[in-house]
């Protein structure tokens, strides 16, 4: 497993990463494998592909240590080198990293969105595991961490051949590829939790419709200093609302 940290927000993780021009799925993993543990590995079988647009998937593999090898902390020569988010690599048992889910159900939850709606319906969702990718509402028990699900972040160009790229920790977002318009607002839903069950340590699933008690509109302009943006998502923010929108 790997110690993380992003945007202060830290989480353990298996390693992996994104697949360069020209590689395989199969050999991007044994080369990030390499490069953020140190350990050179063989691919047993595909475990599992989630498909996340026409042209986006993740893939995960069981893969084989041979023994003798000794885990170390690696890099990610795409990340920061003077703070990098790889914390730490280390080994632990299946009983080591299970959690236990939330028992206490609070009354209320939050769930974001940037469409204004009456009724809050299940929706298909396409995260970055199974439990993330299920027909549902999503909600979390803190305001603050469905923010980032509350901005109207966009698809560049804005039609179905467009792109968005972008990741979320906590109330902080880095957008890759995409744009967010200064002036524009989203909508946080406060649900009763009635028909919700807890997936994990923080989020919850209702497969049934619910009508939300509040609805509180948020604005962009109150939350751009939480987005970072690429280099290339800057050039995409310029394109379309020139550089008002910079506040850095």
């Amino acid at each position: 497993m790997e110690r993380v940290v992003y945007f202060g927000r830290g989480f353990h993780t298996v390693p992996g990463g994104g697949i360069e021009e020209g590689e395989t799925p199969e050999q991007a993993v044994i080369r990030e494998l390499k490069e953020e543990c140190g350990l050179d590995g063989k691919i047993l079988r595909p475990l599992v592909t989630i498909h996340k647009g026409s042209d986006s998937a993740e893939y995960s593999f069981e893969i084989e240590i041979p023994e003798g090898q000794e885990a170390i902390t690696g890099y990610d020569p795409e990340e920061d080198s003077e703070d990098p988010p790889l914390k730490e690599v280390l080994w632990m048992s299946l009983d080591e990293i299970s959690y236990p889910i939330a028992k206490a159900k609070p009354k209320f939850l939050y769930h974001g969105s940037q469409y204004l709606f009456d009724v809050v319906k299940p929706q298909q969702a396409c995260g970055a595991c199974a439990e993330e990718s299920r027909l549902g509402i999503y909600a979390a028990t803190r305001k603050e961490e469905v923010i980032p699900f509350a901005l109207p972040f966009r698809f560049y160009p804005d039609s179905p051949k467009g792109k968005l790229s972008r990741d979320t920790r906590g109330i902080h977002s880095l957008l890759h590829y995409g744009s967010i318009d200064p002036d524009g607002r989203g909508y946080i839903y406060v649900l009763p939790s009635d028909t919700f069950e807890a997936i994990d340590t923080w989020q919850w699933l209702s497969t049934a419709e619910v009508k939300p008690v509040e609805v509180i509109e948020i604005h962009v302009k109150d939350y751009l200093h939480t987005i970072q943006f690429s280099e290339e998502a800057k050039e995409i923010q310029r394109k379309l609302f020139g550089d008002a929108w910079d506040q850095s």
